[in-house]
């Protein structure tokens, strides 16, 4: 808090961030959202996969939405599709330590196993693997400042599902579908539509 009361300007990286600075903070600062490109080089790549899955890179994170992908998996399930989630990132969460088990176990319960897998933490080469293989990438989640997945779509020529909140339109890409984070069934609709 005292680096921004001694700062002139503060940089950040999306106009969402800048309303809730203004918001939160009550300032008379001079705040600028900065677009931050992506570090990593935009490769041309073949898609080698033979099970159709789309991919979720992201910490287990409640605000994360990850029940929305296990809804969508049951659907899926009932219409015997052709398509999986994948889904990696660290199982801990310091706000809900339970919430990796929780999913787990709704998994198991809801006997949807062969349409979702959770890889947990990868490196960088199965995680670069594991998106190049991916049929699409999404981003569910209830809120992001500047979504890094989001990012690494446009970098791979991805096509991407995010949730519809504020910071995700505004990173939009040509490959940006979006959906109602609460809503599985829109979310299933997009995805058959995209399957098409």
């Amino acid at each position: 808090l005292n680096e921004i009361k001694n700062s002139d300007i503060i940089f950040v990286n999306s106009n969402q961030i800048k309303k809730e600075f203004k918001k939160f903070y009550n300032l008379d600062k001079k705040i600028i959202a900065l677009r931050i490109p992506s570090i990593l080089k935009k490769r041309m790549y073949k898609n080698f996969s033979k099970k159709k899955y789309i991919f979720f890179p992201s910490q287990f994170w409640i605000h994360k939405n990850h029940e929305i992908i296990l809804e969508t998996a049951e659907l899926l399930k009932k219409e015997n599709a052709n398509v999986m989630f994948v889904l990696s990132g660290s199982k801990k969460d310091h706000r809900a330590k339970d919430y990796y088990n929780k999913l787990k176990k709704k998994i198991k319960e809801k006997n949807i196993s062969s349409y979702v897998k959770i890889k947990g933490n990868v490196d960088f080469k199965n995680l670069y693997n594991l998106q190049i293989r991916a049929i699409a990438m999404i981003n569910p989640s209830f809120y992001e400042g500047w979504s890094t997945i989001n990012e690494e779509a446009k970098v791979l020529n991805k096509y991407i599902f995010l949730s519809n909140i504020p910071g995700h339109v505004e990173q939009k890409n040509s490959g940006s579908i979006y959906f109602p984070p609460n809503n599985p069934y829109i979310l299933l609709r997009k995805i058959k539509s995209f399957l098409k």
